[in-house]
C-alpha cells in the first residue's frame, strides 16, 4: 500500500514514534514475503544534549536548530551525516539484516538524494523539554513494510555508526492515519 503525505512531519512522528514507543505490537517477519526488498524509508539519529558535544563539536553548532531555521549548508550536511552514512555501511547494514531475518532491503530512494545532494527530506526537530534533537531523513511515501535505519554517534571515535534497523508493517487508510502498526528492531551493535 502507498500513500503520500502532505507534509514531511507526518512522517519523520511515524518514524520518531517507532523509535520511541514500545506499545507497538511485535511483527513476526515471517509475514512478510523475503522475494520483495523492504524499502528504506527513514535514516535517523538522536542528539542528545547530555552527551552531544562532541557530536556538534564536530559537526557544528548550527546544527543544533529546528528544521525552518536550518540553512541549505546544514541540510547537505545532515543528508551527508545521515544518508552518508548508510550509504557507507550499505554492505554491513543489508548482509547483517539478511542473516538475521533473511529479508532484502532497497536503499535507491535515500542513495539518490545523496547522490544528488537532494536535502529536502531531511528533518530537524527539537526534542521534549530540550533534551537535544532529532534528525532523519524520510520519504514522502511510505510503502509497507519499510525499513527505518537508526544511526548513533560514537563518541569515543568520533564516528556516525549505525545502531538499529526498524522494520515495520501497518495500514494506512487514505486519510494517512496509520492502523495496525507492527514492528521488529533488530540490534545491529
Amino acid at each position: 500500500m502507498k500513500i503520500k503525505f502532505l507534509g514531511f512531519v507526518g512522517i519523520s512522528l511515524v518514524v520518531l514514534g517507532m523509535t520511541a514507543c514500545s506499545s507497538v505490537p511485535k511483527l513476526d517477519l515471517s509475514t512478510l514475503d523475503p522475494s520483495q526488498p523492504v524499502e528504506v524509508g527513514g535514516v535517523y539519529m538522536y542528539a542528545y544534549k547530555s552527551s552531544s558535544d562532541e557530536f556538534y563539536g564536530k559537526y557544528g553548532e548550527s546544527l543544533r536548530n529546528p528544521s525552518d531555521q536550518l540553512t541549505p549548508a546544514d541540510k547537505d550536511q545532515l543528508l551527508e551525516i545521515l544518508c552518508g552514512t548508510a550509504a557507507e555501511n550499505w554492505d554491513f547494514i543489508v548482509n547483517a539484516v539478511m542473516t538475521k531475518t533473511g529479508l532484502s532491503l532497497n536503499g535507491d530512494k535515500f542513495k539518490q538524494d545523496l547522490e544528488y545532494g537532494e536535502s529536502i527530506r531531511i528533518l530537524s526537530q527539537e526534542l521534549q523539554l530540550s533534551l537535544g534533537y532529532f534528525y532523519s531523513w524520510n520519504i514522502m511515501d511510505i510503502e509497507y513494510p519499510m525499513a527505518v535505519i537508526g544511526l548513533v554517534f560514537d563518541r569515543p571515535s568520533a564516528t556516525m555508526e549505525v545502531n538499529q534497523i526498524t522494520i515495520e508493517t501497518g495500514d494506512i487508510d487514505t486519510w494517512g492515519t496509520i492502523t495496525n502498526q507492527r514492528q521488529t528492531k533488530i540490534s545491529l551493535r
